[in-house]
């Protein structure tokens, strides 16, 4: 089995009592998490985000979303690392429970300090003003190169473009902290002489100008210029990606991308969380409209890949060469439903063992997708009745479905795992080495043929089976897996609200209609949003609202469509309805949202052991190096500091450093 993890982002939302003033993002975050770790020990992370380790030996942080205004964030909570995506599944699993206790502690918490209110958390992907956040999954990966002549020569040029861009960034740095240097030192000068007699007076004016400018150049603000340093910090870092992705997407993983984007870009089907769009139709998933490439170093801006490779930028960027490296993908939703996190997971964990086999390579070479990636996962997202052509057969020039190409993938796995070269049913387990378990379900000396009968009859076979079952009820019927796929399961919920808000007209037929409206609906989001449509004169009140060539827009968009006015306000009531439930669907919250009552009435199925969930929310994985994490964060010494790959013990001048480095080590 392989390393697998999540980093699931949460948006923290807090309705105030009538008069009372709604705490910072920052507070909220600081009172859940005091809730949290006074059930469960912590220790201050070694992470240049901050935060804290937990004893299961996952990272808690606040996830800091702009840079002139700290307050505001989210709360970010990545899983220790997991062997099998099973186990993985059941802590996100814990972790979820966990976040709703912890909310119902938090909130009497804010009451008790004057704020009381209602404190939920979003367990989603975009909120209504289109922040984007989610959930992030890593893998362990075998790198497995496949080059052709670009690729040899972008591996020749890439530590040059390292070089250039390190120097870039030491170029622009330096005189910046010389102009930081300076007002700083005369500051500290003019702060003494303010302490002298006589001219000390004269002095202090001149010491607090210089203290102010100190702090406006070093830290964000909401004036124009201020954390300069910052800024300029962040803008390096931009430029240094921009020129990384010139060949990093050429040097690392290329065995890997061919055959994992069509899959990743297909993923929905079986994996998407559902949103309702701003234009008033229904998606596979909200991640479609923020990710903009397949591969590259994200830093920040509108264009999110599908796969981050920013680790081996600024942080690791000599692991370009190691033999392992984490995979880390973007394309994830933040998954609700049981089922559906562990298809997510299970599926992607096979497609990983079998591309790593070499298994996957015809399929790679087969499917020619529209757009790349990013565009055919934007097709795949738009068409909830998935018929849309997202891809071809290179070959004959078939056109492909999203579940065409992953009924693909599904056939060349299970032929893999049923029978493959011995030598591949092997791929994705850990390989024994010294201090590392191999897995104990399969025994070393029963060679490769063993491993390929475990692959078969164990759990890879019933995650195959599940994959299979998903495809072919979909094939059948889009929404047949409404009580197993969080789009599904989403959609049914959508449709019947929106029966009931326009009860005169076929659920069809009110969703076309709430797409025809879409556009005027787009506007008044992006810019008007709490505007109220006077059912008098639903006109006037658009181009009141938009101003004049806005307005000017809307009433295009109303007479192409042939519309009348006099329906905008029901529809767009209904479409407020919806947006409201589509958030609500995510809510951990004290008395619950839509979709924890549908597990209470037994209409979700699980998937997951409950007394496994239960063990997760206590401890870390016994066979991975979070059980030495998890360890050190219960130790009694007095100073410890913990982070992903070691451990600091003791003080400064006499700290101690354990190195992890490897993953599925747990007995360092």
């Amino acid at each position: 089995m392989r390393i697998v993890g999540l980093e699931t982002e949460y948006a923290l939302g807090f309705a105030p009592a009538p008069g009372v003033l709604a705490p910072t993002q920052e507070a909220l975050f600081r009172a859940v998490a005091d809730a949290l770790v006074a059930r469960l020990p912590a220790r201050p992370a070694l992470y240049y985000k901050g935060g804290e380790f937990l004893a299961d030996g996952s990272l808690l942080h606040f996830e800091v979303a702009r840079l002139d205004a700290p307050h505001v964030g989210l709360l970010e909570w990545a899983t220790p690392e997991c062997l099998g995506p099973r186990e993985a599944a059941e802590y996100s699993r814990a972790q979820e429970a966990a976040l709703r206790d912890a909310v119902r502690v938090a909130q009497a918490a804010l009451a008790d300090r004057g704020a009381p209110g209602r404190l939920f958390l979003l367990k989603n992907n975009q909120d209504r003003r289109g922040n984007a956040y989610g959930c992030h999954e890593s893998y362990d990966v075998r790198e497995r190169p496949r080059r052709g002549v670009v690729g040899w020569l972008a591996l020749a040029l890439h530590p040059l473009v390292l070089v250039t861009a390190a120097l870039i960034g030491v170029a622009g740095l330096l005189p910046a902290l010389a102009l930081l240097l300076v007002p700083a030192l005369l500051g500290a000068l003019a702060q003494g002489l303010a302490g002298l007699p006589l001219v000390g007076r004269a002095f202090a004016p001149l010491a607090r100008g210089l203290d102010a400018l100190v702090h406006w150049l070093a830290e964000p603000g909401r004036g124009p210029g201020s954390g300069a340093l910052a800024h300029l910090t962040l803008l390096l870092l931009r430029v240094g990606g921009a020129l990384f992705d010139l060949t990093g997407p050429r040097v690392v993983l290329t065995g890997h991308l061919p055959a994992l984007l069509p899959f990743l870009a297909t993923r929905p089907v079986i994996a998407g969380a559902g949103a309702l769009t701003p234009d008033g139709r229904f998606e596979l998933t909200a991640r479609a409209r923020v990710l903009r490439r397949d591969v590259g170093a994200f830093i920040q801006g509108p264009r999110r890949p599908l796969v981050d490779i920013k680790e081996l930028f600024f942080r690791r960027p000599l692991a370009f060469l190691a033999a392992r490296k984490r995979l880390h993908l973007l394309a994830g939703d933040a998954s609700r439903a049981e089922p559906t996190e562990l298809l997510k997971l299970e599926t992607t964990a096979l497609v990983l063992d079998a591309i790593e086999a070499g298994a996957l390579d015809a399929v790679a070479d087969s499917v020619e997708l529209r757009d790349g990636a990013a565009g055919a996962l934007r097709a795949t997202a738009s068409d909830p009745t998935l018929r849309r052509v997202v891809a071809r057969d290179r070959r004959t020039h078939a056109p492909l479905t999203a579940l065409a190409v992953q009924r693909r993938y599904l056939d060349a796995v299970t032929a893999w795992v049923a029978g493959g070269a011995p030598e591949r049913a092997g791929a994705g387990l850990a390989a024994p080495t010294k201090g590392r378990p191999s897995d104990a379900s399969v025994p070393p000396e029963a060679g490769e043929r063993a491993r390929r009968m475990h692959h078969t009859a164990g759990a890879d076979g019933a995650a195959l089976g599940r994959w299979r079952a998903a495809l072919e009820r979909l094939e059948a019927d889009p929404r047949a897996l409404d009580r197993e796929l969080d789009w599904a399961i989403k959609l049914r919920l959508l449709s019947t609200a929106l029966t009931q808000a326009l009860p005169d007209r076929p659920v069809d037929r009110a969703w076309a209609d709430l797409a025809a409206w879409g556009p005027v609906n787009a506007l008044l989001e992006a810019h008007a949003p709490d505007a109220a449509i006077d059912p008098a004169d639903p006109a006037g009140a658009v181009r009141s609202a938009l101003g004049r060539w806005r307005g000017w827009r809307a009433r295009r968009a109303v007479a192409r469509a042939g519309l009348a006015w006099a329906d905008l306000p029901r529809v767009r009531a209904a479409w407020l309805r919806l947006a409201a439930l589509d958030l609500r669907y995510h809510e951990l919250s004290v008395d619950g949202g839509p979709f924890d009552r549908l597990v209470a009435d037994g209409r979700v199925e699980a998937a997951l052991d409950p007394a496994a969930v239960a063990r997760a929310r206590e401890g870390p994985p016994a066979r991975t190096r979070a059980a030495v994490r998890g360890r050190w964060v219960r130790d009694p010494a007095p100073s410890v500091r913990v982070g992903w790959d070691a451990v600091v013990v003791g003080d400064d001048a006499e700290a101690r450093r354990l190195a992890l480095p490897d993953p599925y080590r747990s007995d360092a």
